[in-house]
């Protein structure tokens, strides 16, 4: 037996010739005990020891049976045992061989035979039998086993984290002619996982007795896991399928189809698992056609993306996920490995907000990928509490980073539906859109189409201010009346969006059936209290707008159509403040009150300030136009209609810079008018016209009652009334009577009518000297009666004079005086200079322009004098050129007026003044004193003229 390399069958054969000899023909036994044994595996590089050891050999019937049992020296802390056995025919060199083993290391075994080189990546004891024999030609037949295995770990490699079991066993078969294993039966008991199985492999690349790798199929039953303790009690599963490719060295485990049936939903996986120099690399993919969310989390571990398992445990309710498809990927060195896992979420209910309804009938797609979860929904209804539903195809849930403690969400809102149900749903916490606002669920009616963006962590308690939002979106078929309170607001299609500082509306629609384009919004900030919306708009102005705001003007003052920006302030239980402003391009105004109007064409502008309450209020009103400016403010009275314009300043074309009251009278009349202060030129007045061009009885409305009181009311360039006070009528232009002084001072009164050419005065004192001396024409006359007639010509600030006084006197004139002594007329100087030469009529015709009195015949008759007097007085510098002639004794000279003129006699000295007015050249022509009366015109021009 020393030979070495002899194999069991050479083993065999030199046995079968010792027993051959004759000399052992008798033998039947033979027993060898305390047999040591040194056994070296060139192969795995291995050496063991066996002691103590018994062998016995017999022989019955020609047939040689050997047993023996070992104690395997192994160092380590259990005790090994092997046992042998074998038969052979004699002389015949087929063996039977069995082996019985106890507690030997599983490396050891694996070593021995290509059957058992997967029992490698296992570090434990192992105990069992194994069966196989030897033909006559060595070959190796069939072997089969069965093997107990105790506790220990799987574990390829030092680096590899130790994958504990607690038990295990194995029945199989191997094949050598086809290098098969055959699983009838095998078990797995540990804390990872149990299973029972059966299956088989390929042995692949056997080389000197050894295979590289394994390739088969195996079926599970009975399985139940719990890896690494993830989860609170082990998983269970009915059956699995597997389709693997194990290399041994280096440990690859590939799997290629792993079916686990879940209650009769398989779920497929796939991977790699590999044994690196620093440890474990596992990339796994698993898919399933369906599983409801509850048992997926079943198999999520709970350490695995605990915020994302948290967040669909807690938000994806009912319904099923399908076509889920999950990858694990954990490297050498991973504290956590990355989780990718997308499925389609099918008629479930999906939360994504606290305080908000799910998503009902919910479909869309979960994904987590790279740490980040999105959950995006196709279909779906958020139900509200009022309003209907909203149908939320396209939200998007995101958390950004599911490792992040309270991790920050996204929620990107798609949803379309009534706005009122919109409107609930921002009203629940933390938005509570309306609350902040000040508004109601009637804010509008209509279907809302909204996008947009809500931020916030996921914690058990969000506040406001950990809310962050901004959506937009569209509003159609829009009907409010909470806008604008008391107001219909419709619009084909609004713009509306909201975000943490305002909640806004805009668009083009109509209020009360007046057109606009602008927006509504109201801050919905937290930390705002009694919050004040706003209203700008550029709305059309016309009649209707006046109607739609309850703004009642003098009928006829508005026509046309313009466009304006209107601003208004709301705040809850206060009546809305506003303010509008035009350009008035395309609005026709009139003023029939004081005589103004604009063509729509012109431009101006407008500014009105004020509240829209039941009448609305206008606290400021300013107008500037063509040939108009104000400011004032306006009140309506109750229930429509004017109670009072209030303007401060009026200053209406070169004629009226006044305050201006007008104040209403009722429906269908025109408001009474009051001027009080400020000053009015009736050189440029309006009031033209004797067919209403004044008058409000052009727009139906009645005569128009007018109170003039102001400062300064000047009628020519040196007449000026002052304490003016008139009242009046302007129903076929100015008619009334009034009281002043004369260029402060005498007092007047007079009476105004209108004519087809313009107003008529009619002016009359009680004090015609003063009259005449306040009025800058004569300083020294005294004492009598004084009317004057204005009669206007129709051009501006010109009009007829008449002029009529009766009883007066002249004294100490220096002009009268001048001219008496220029004649030598002594008794009269006297006179002149006593108590006064005395007139009993004075009358003039004349022209009054704004630049001059035009004097075409006048007369001063008396007892002692007549005079006559026509020419030019210059308004501006205050110089004349006049003629005249002075007829001494007239009471007995007068008889010569047969033959001239009123006021000169048969006797009359021709004069002319020139220069100053307050002291004129003199001339005297004697010698007219010669000529009768009717040849007295040829010493003298000929007296103006004007053209009628």
């Amino acid at each position: 037996m020393g030979q070495t390399g002899l194999g069991v069958n050479g083993l065999i054969a030199q046995i079968d010739e010792i027993v051959f000899q004759p000399r052992f023909s008798a033998l039947r036994t033979v027993d060898v005990n305390a047999v040591t044994l040194a056994y070296q595996d060139a192969r795995a590089g291995q050496s063991w020891t066996v002691d103590g050891g018994h062998l016995d050999l017999s022989r019955e019937n020609e047939i040689l049976q050997l047993r023996g049992d070992f104690a395997l020296l192994s160092g380590r802390s259990y005790a090994s045992t092997l046992e042998i056995f074998g038969e052979s025919a004699i002389g015949s060199n087929a063996v039977s061989l069995g082996v019985a083993v106890t507690d030997v290391f599983s490396g050891d075994i694996a070593s021995q035979s290509a059957a058992l080189a997967w029992l490698g990546v296992l570090r434990a004891p192992i105990s069992g039998a194994l069966r196989t024999s030897f033909n006559e030609d060595g070959a190796l037949g069939p072997l089969s086993a069965t093997l107990r295995i105790g506790a220990g770990v799987v574990q390829p490699t030092d680096a590899t984290r130790p994958i504990p079991f607690s038990d295990a066993r194995a029945f199989f078969t191997y094949d050598p002619q086809e290098d098969t294993l055959r699983f009838s039966e095998f078990e797995v008991v540990s804390e990872w996982v149990n299973a029972k199985g059966e299956g088989s492999a390929v042995l692949e690349n056997v080389t000197a007795g050894l295979p590289s790798a394994l390739q088969g199929q195996v079926k599970l039953s009975e399985i139940s896991a719990n890896p690494g303790d993830i989860y609170d009690a082990p998983r269970s599963l009915s059956s699995a399928d597997l389709d693997f490719h194990l290399a041994l060295n280096p440990f690859v485990l590939r799997i290629g189809r792993l079916t686990l049936v879940d209650k009769s939903q398989p779920l497929r996986l796939r991977g790699r698992i590999a044994a690196l120099p620093l440890g474990w690399d596992i990339s796994m993919m698993a898919q399933a056609d369906e599983i409801k969310p509850g048992r997926l989390l079943e198999f999520w571990p709970a350490d695995i993306k605990p915020g994302t398992r948290s967040w669909i445990s807690n938000n994806v309710l009912d319904g099923a996920l399908r076509n889920v498809a999950v990858r694990l990927r954990a490297r050498p060195g991973d504290t956590k490995p990355d989780l990718y896992a997308s499925g389609e979420v099918a008629e479930a209910r999906v939360q994504f907000m606290k305080h908000m309804p799910p998503v009902t009938g919910a479909s869309g797609l979960l994904q987590l990928e790279d740490h980040r979860l999105v959950v995006s929904i196709d279909k779906g209804d958020l139900v509200a509490g009022q309003g209907g539903q909203m149908a939320a195809g396209g939200t998007v849930f995101t958390i950004p980073d599911v490792r992040i403690p309270d991790s920050p969400a996204e929620v990107d809102i798609a949803a379309e539906g009534p706005i009122q149900a919109a409107l609930w749903l921002l009203n629940q916490k933390p938005l509570e859109v309306l609350d902040r606002g000040g508004k109601t669920l009637d804010l509008a009616s209509g279907t809302l189409r909204v996008g947009g963006k809500i931020k916030l962590p996921l914690k058990k308690k969000v506040l406001k201010s950990d809310v962050e939002f901004a959506v937009q979106g569209r509003v159609f078929d829009v009907i409010s009346t909470e806008m604008i309170p008391n107001k219909v607001l419709a619009a084909d299609v609004l713009r509306v969006s909201a975000d943490n500082q305002t909640f806004r509306i805009a668009g083009a629609g109509t209020v009360e059936g007046v057109p606009f384009d602008g927006f509504w919004q109201t801050p919905i900030a937290a930390e705002q209290e009694n919050p004040v919306g706003r209203v700008e708009a550029d709305v059309a102005i016309s009649q209707e707008f006046l109607e739609a705001f309850a703004i009642t003007l003098p009928p006829g003052s508005l026509s046309g159509r313009g466009s304006g920006r209107l601003s208004m302030d709301l705040q809850k239980d206060v009546t809305p403040e506003f303010s509008l402003s035009s350009d008035l391009v395309g609005l026709g105004l009139k003023l029939d009150a004081i005589g103004w109007s604009k063509p729509s064409g012109a431009k101006g502008a407008l500014q009105i300030n004020g509240t829209l309450g039941t009448p609305a209020r206008l606290d400021r009103l300013s107008l500037s136009a063509p040939g108009l400016n104000m400011e004032g403010s306006l009140a309506l009275a109750e229930g429509g209609g004017l109670r009072s314009l209030a303007i401060s300043r009026l200053r209406v074309g070169g004629w009226l810079d006044a305050p201006v009251t007008l104040t209403g009278r009722g429906a269908g009349a025109a408001p009474a008018v009051l001027v009080g202060g400020g000053k009015i030129d009736m050189r440029n007045a309006p009031f033209t016209s004797t067919k209403g061009g004044g008058g409000a009885s052009a727009t139906g409305g009645g005569t128009s009652p007018l109170t003039l009181a102001p400062d300064r009311l000047q009628i020519s360039d040196g007449i000026i009334l002052t304490d003016f006070r008139g009242d009046f009528t302007t129903q076929t232009g100015m008619r009334g009577n009034f009281s002043a002084r004369l260029n402060g001072g005498t007092p007047v009164r007079g009476t105004v009518e209108p004519t087809n050419k313009g107003s008529q005065f009619v002016i009359k004192s009680d004090d015609a000297g003063g009259t005449l001396r306040d009025a800058g024409l004569l300083k020294n006359v005294q004492g009598g009666s004084f009317v004057l007639k204005l009669l206007p010509t129709g051009a501006t600030g010109t009009f007829d004079g008449e002029l009529d006084i009766r009883d007066t006197r002249i004294r100490n004139a220096p002009v009268m005086a001048e001219l008496l002594n220029a004649i030598s007329v002594i008794g009269l100087l006297d006179q002149l200079g006593g108590q006064g030469i005395a007139f009993g009529e004075v009358e003039a015709r004349f022209r009054l322009t704004p630049k001059q009195v035009i004097l075409t015949r006048s007369s001063a008759t008396g007892p002692s004098m007549g005079i006559s007097l026509d020419g030019y007085y210059d308004l501006g510098n205050g110089t004349m050129d006049m003629q005249g002639v002075v007829s001494p004794i007239y009471v007995v000279n007068f008889v010569g007026q047969i033959f001239s003129r009123k006021g000169e006699g048969l006797i009359g000295f021709n004069f002319n003044l020139k220069g100053k007015s307050d002291n004129p050249r003199i001339q005297v022509n004697p010698l007219s004193a010669l000529t009768p009366g009717m040849f007295r015109e040829i010493f003298r021009r000929p007296p103006p003229k004007v053209q009628q």
